[in-house]
């Protein structure tokens, strides 16, 4: 099953990153009256720094002030028109953006270059497992060719360091991309996400919790691992109107993300038809560490390793979910290192 794609386009004066999606919405903005107001496939996103003098970005839902950096960025719906002063990148399409990510004095657009089908999940619901994550910069143009992400196991920084990314731009000496680290972790096959349902949700929430345009944030950020990204992108989305808002979900550019296990085996054929059976484990992102290093649970009642693991049996057109949770026991203490021979715990509250 292939996932939805775009293609990246850039511009250097004024540095800009446009997405075009490579299918059109099934949404039309021009009402369906058939007119060409800029429906269908005629949209792009585009991401660019905010100029000096421009308006604050708009506050939160509940009226507080935006905790962003003092560097910001503008996200823009604009007409396939505007790519006349862009050249596409080369390479192959991405399947989505999975967020915005501030370093220092740059902002880097996090991308998926290549990514795993699992399983259908529920028909037409399928899910991904995350391979390798990309990040441009909207400074400049010295990470363009994503090509350089590929390791070279035998280059190290010094000996017993991790490999390095190295880069080779207009002839200057090579470097290491900021967030070479932050790109390794995601691509270690433990993060999925799906293009057409909310892998943050489980079923019974799905189909319960209705998710209107009034709210700014559809996701559950317990099971949900991208928030901080994500968050500049679903504040613009949420500013647009309702039919733009719809034209982006079906597009599916911004894309969440969770950490666990994604898996699925076909039932045997019984009287009912064809059936599966479908697994997702969904850690939580609260209250994270090495199991023996990190217990109990923080002032903000995240427990540590809590995974909620949903299991899903599809049998024709019947679907059945059953829910388990587990965790650290949810008292403040702590165990220093695996002991071995002494499991004593401390209670430090």
């Amino acid at each position: 099953m292939q996932c939805k794609q775009c293609m990246v386009y850039v511009r250097d004066r004024p540095r800009a990153i446009a997405l075009c999606p490579t299918q059109p919405s099934r949404t039309r903005l021009d009402g369906g009256t058939g007119r060409d107001s800029g429906g269908l496939d005629s949209r792009v996103v585009v991401i660019s720094l905010r100029e000096a003098g421009r308006a604050p970005l708009p506050r939160a839902a509940d009226g507080s002030a935006s905790s962003a950096p003092a560097i910001q960025c503008d996200i823009e719906l604009k007409p396939t028109s505007v790519l006349r002063d862009f050249s596409i990148l080369d390479g192959d399409p991405v399947f989505g953006c999975i967020g915005l990510i501030y370093h220092e004095n740059d902002v880097y657009v996090g991308l998926i270059a290549e990514c795993d089908f699992i399983c259908q999940v529920l028909p037409r619901e399928p899910a991904f497992c995350l391979r390798r994550v990309v990040f441009l910069s909207l400074n400049s143009s010295r990470y363009d060719d994503w090509n350089r992400y590929d390791m070279n196991a035998a280059e190290y920084d010094e000996p017993g360091q991790a490999p390095a990314v190295r880069y080779a731009h207009n002839g200057s000496s090579s470097s290491t991309h900021p967030c070479y680290a932050l790109s390794q972790y995601l691509a270690n096959a433990s993060f999925f996400f799906s293009p057409s349902m909310d892998l943050t949700r489980n079923l019974q929430s799905r189909y319960t919790e209705s998710i209107s345009s009034e709210r700014e944030f559809p996701y559950d950020p317990k099971y949900l691992w991208n928030t901080f990204m994500l968050k500049p992108l679903l504040r613009f989305r949420h500013s647009l109107e309702q039919p733009q808002q719809q034209m982006l979900d079906d597009l599916s550019l911004f894309i969440p993300l969770i950490q666990g296990f994604v898996g699925s085996v076909p039932l045997p054929h019984t009287t009912e038809g064809y059936g599966h059976l479908c697994i997702i484990s969904r850690s939580c992102s609260g209250r994270t560490g090495a199991r023996y290093l990190t217990r109990g649970l923080d002032d903000m009642g995240n427990v540590a390793n809590e995974v909620e693991t949903e299991v899903i049996c599809l049998l024709d057109n019947r679907c059945y979910s059953y829910l388990t949770l587990r965790g650290s026991v949810p008292v403040f203490w702590e165990q220093s290192g695996l002991q071995i021979s002494d499991h004593k715990i401390q209670l430090t509250r």
